[in-house]
């Protein structure tokens, strides 16, 4: 509904929050942010509302939210590593990887890796069939 409005009509930022949103752990949202299904969610949700747009609007709108979705995936990533569930991260890091392959969000990938995966499990990364680094003379 919102997005049909904004799509015709002016609308207004307010900058104070109307309201607050809040997880409690167990509950389905907690569940889905865990297991990656919120930023799917948000993808699918994007995605329709893009149609909503005027043709004429810029590419780049739909890219900004792209990215916007694969830091929020590697910010949850970031979180999962650091408390060393490693298993929760990775759909997080595949998002990342799906939404948006700019070199800062590759940057920022590549930096949360080397930081918080053990160095055994980071060495095998770099040596499996998926990344293929050739050290340079």
């Amino acid at each position: 509904m919102w997005a049909r409005t904004a799509a015709s009509c002016s609308m207004w930022y307010e900058v104070e929050p109307l309201s607050i949103y809040r997880s409690a752990p167990g509950s389905i949202t907690d569940r889905n942010n865990l297991n990656g299904r919120r930023i799917e969610d948000l993808y699918s949700a994007a995605k329709m509302i893009h149609n909503y747009f005027p043709e004429g609007l810029p590419k780049a709108i739909r890219t900004i939210s792209y990215r916007n979705f694969a830091f929020s995936a590697l910010s949850m990533a970031k979180v999962l590593l650091k408390r060393g569930e490693i298993r929760l991260a990775m759909p997080h890091i595949r998002s990342t990887l799906r939404y948006q392959t700019s070199y800062l969000v590759l940057r920022s990938l590549l930096g949360i890796l080397v930081f918080y995966l053990p160095p055994a499990l980071l060495k095998s990364v770099f040596q499996s069939s998926y990344i293929h680094i050739t050290p340079q003379p």
